[in-house]
């Protein structure tokens, strides 16, 4: 796992609550990133739920993602 810092993960987490869809894409790119399984509720709800197309797929294809490793491992 790449988790760099316990306090950034939470920022990212946060971030998802943006109004702005920009900085919640970019929270999930972070997340991705951070490598951190800590936000994956919060994550799974945000790619069901965000009313922001793109947002909901970048969480959804990072989700995928985590599965396939996982599987793969």
């Amino acid at each position: 796992a790449r988790v760099k810092h316990p306090d950034a993960t939470e920022a990212m987490l946060k971030a998802l609550d943006d109004p702005d869809p920009k900085v919640r894409l970019s929270a999930v790119n972070a997340l991705g990133y951070l490598g951190s399984r800590y936000g994956d509720k919060k994550l799974a709800w945000v790619a069901v739920h965000d009313p922001d197309e793109t947002v909901r797929g970048m969480a959804e294809r990072l989700i995928r993602s985590r599965r396939t490793s996982i599987s793969c491992n």
